[in-house]
């Protein structure tokens, strides 16, 4: 890969991974715009790892005070959070460990791709005009919808990577909010 395209690349997943659009999906149909092979699934995760490591660097402080609040207030909403977390991890890990063939094979295809941005992108339009209108929001409750949405989402995405899926987060989290 020539090293311009890899600058390109990095660029474009600094650049989408905090924006409401796929930056894995985005990381796949570059190359077929700018005329380069695919480079696969390890490469598209080794470039999230740089993602992931700007994002426990934000976060550090956080990372510190949800374990202790897990043990001090496990009833607060920081305190429950990391076994929510954990709870979405698990789902992930089995899909990523039975999906694999598949994630590094035929889901990378840009019909796969298109189709899922174009699909889940309809999905969203969906979800903004039904939660438009409804009020100011809180934060979502603990409970089965917020547990299975965040099962369901970080199954799907997180170690996954199927591309734009990541995005059910956005309403999965919009319709679990409350009035």
């Amino acid at each position: 890969m020539a090293l311009w395209f890899a600058a390109l690349l990095g660029l474009l997943q600094g650049l989408t991974e905090f924006i409401p659009v796929s930056s894995t999906a985005h990381l796949r149909i570059a190359p077929a715009l700018f005329g380069q092979p695919d480079p696969g699934a390890p490469y598209t995760a080794v470039l999230q790892l740089g993602t992931l490591v700007a994002v426990l660097a934000y976060f550090a402080k956080d990372l510190v005070a949800l374990p202790v609040a897990m043990f001090k207030d496990p009833s607060s909403a920081d305190g429950r959070l990391p076994w929510l977390i954990a709870a979405g991890t698990v789902p992930i890990v089995i899909a990523g460990l039975v999906l694999k063939k598949h994630i590094e094979g035929d889901l990378r295809s840009l019909y796969v791709v298109c189709g899922t941005l174009i699909g889940v992108g309809l999905i969203l339009i969906v979800i903004d005009r039904y939660a438009a209108g409804r009020g100011a929001t809180k934060p979502i409750a603990a409970g089965p919808n917020s547990t299975s949405c965040c099962c369901q989402c970080n199954g799907c995405c997180t170690e996954a990577r199927l591309p734009i899926l990541r995005r059910c987060w956005a309403g999965c989290i919009r319709l679990t909010w409350r009035k």
